[in-house]
């Protein structure tokens, strides 16, 4: 007996041999460098949300990495850990307060020649003008002589040049008058206590205060130690999170408090306060228990007793 004609053998054959689907899933997207990139992440106070969307991973695949991946979410408890210690120490100063240093820096401008440098750069600092004395000895760069030493200008300024570090030299007074407006190489070749050796020791200088750029350099003229007073509200959450037992809302003691010598010491000030002036006292317990007293704190006189005449 033959099968039915309406079996076809190749389309069973393609049905038990088919592939069953793969059950694995989505590929992940996890990487080896993520828990390096959380740990850096979270040290700059990233949160988790942002972190995740940096990553380009959704919220859910965030936290199942942490689940899944030792090594991320150590990295990431490492990195909150570094920033929590920061802000940590950064709310105890500002609770006990502190000091610091206000800095001033200035320019120290020499406008000893300020009328004739109108329109002029003026940026020479006694401290650059005192580097140049220094550099030449305290002698005129051009002749040599120890004199009483001017300021002079290499470029002048008739041709642009100005009250520049990098372009003036020490020079006594008949150096200075004589060469004027004129080029210095034009100048200085034509004297007679010209020296090659001078002329090269005045490029070095130059050359050398361009390259520092010396002119920039701000002095230090002042220095101011500040105090900053502590925050009484840094001061409450931290005590109030570090001695919660002590410092929560509402708390009077349990009678066991001990009286310290300063708490002792205010409660003689008060009591001097409630004797020699007794609005001033009523005025400060009305602040420091948000209550008014209507005169319930000032001390109570024995009432006067009447008393009834009799009838004769």
């Amino acid at each position: 007996m033959g099968l039915p004609t309406f079996y076809n053998f190749d389309d069973m054959t393609k049905v038990l041999t088919k592939k069953s689907p793969n059950k694995a899933g989505r590929k992940t997207k996890y990487r080896k460098d993520f828990p390096e990139r959380v740990e850096f992440m979270s040290r700059s106070g990233m949160i988790e949300v942002d972190m995740a969307a940096e990553l380009g991973v959704s919220v859910k695949s965030f936290e199942k990495y942490k689940k899944e991946y030792p090594l991320f979410i150590q990295s990431l408890k490492r990195g909150k850990k570094t920033v929590d210690q920061i802000v940590v120490s950064k709310l105890l100063t500002r609770a006990i307060g502190y000091n610091f240093d206000e800095v001033v820096k200035e320019r120290i401008f020499d406008t000893g020649q300020k009328a004739r440098h109108s329109g002029q750069a003026i940026t020479l600092t006694q401290r650059e003008w005192s580097r140049a004395l220094k550099f030449f000895g305290r002698c005129c760069a051009y002749c040599g002589a120890k004199k009483k030493m001017t300021k002079d200008h290499v470029i002048p300024l008739i041709k642009g040049g100005g009250l520049t570090a990098d372009n003036t030299v020490p020079a006594c007074g008949l150096c200075n008058s004589s060469k004027k407006d004129l080029d210095v190489l034009e100048w200085y070749k034509s004297q007679e206590f010209y020296d090659s050796r001078q002329l090269l020791k005045i490029t070095e200088y130059l050359d050398m205060i361009r390259r520092e750029v010396v002119s920039s350099e701000l002095i230090v003229t002042k220095v101011t130690t500040k105090h900053v007073h502590p925050d009484v509200t840094a001061a409450i959450f931290w005590l109030k999170n570090r001695l919660p037992e002590e410092w929560r809302e509402g708390h009077h003691g349990d009678g066991d408090d001990k009286v310290t010598p300063e708490l002792t010491q205010v409660i003689n000030v008060l009591q001097v306060l409630r004797e020699k002036d007794q609005s001033a006292y009523d005025t400060f317990v009305e602040v420091t228990t948000n209550k008014p007293t209507n005169g319930t704190a000032r001390k109570k006189l024995p009432a006067k007793t009447k008393t009834k005449r009799r009838k004769q």
